[in-house]
């Protein structure tokens, strides 16, 4: 797995070489799919296809709210106060530990996660 350039405060910077570690997911609807995450990644690029909303959340952070939770899907989306809502969109998140990923698209489409260390 390729890693990622560090400012002297430990963040990413510059730009991403390609991927050398790529899962996809593929939405024939709206519905969620949930994915390990490849040991040893630190990083994942989350990129969709077409016009769509996906909804993201990281499980078995250690000492997180949210443990092994699936994605939100958008026809029970509901406000959440409690801090473990699903993020709507991301796109480069540091994976802290996380072990799962789970998407939620609200229609059909084609998800990829470009891992990095």
């Amino acid at each position: 797995m390729r890693s990622i350039g560090t400012s002297q405060f430990g963040w990413p910077v510059g730009s991403l070489p390609p991927s050398d570690t790529i899962n996809s997911m593929v939405f024939s609807g709206a519905s969620a799919i949930t994915q390990a995450i490849p040991a040893n990644a630190g990083f994942v690029l989350v990129s969709a296809s077409q016009n769509v909303d996906i909804m993201v959340i990281f499980g078995g952070i250690p000492g997180g709210a949210v443990a092994n939770t699936v994605a939100t899907t958008f026809a029970n989306a509901a406000n959440s106060a409690s801090g473990n809502a699903s993020e709507l969109n991301p796109l480069l998140r540091q994976l802290s530990g996380a072990t799962t990923i789970s998407v939620a698209a609200n229609a059909a489409c084609t998800v990829t996660l470009a891992y990095y260390n």
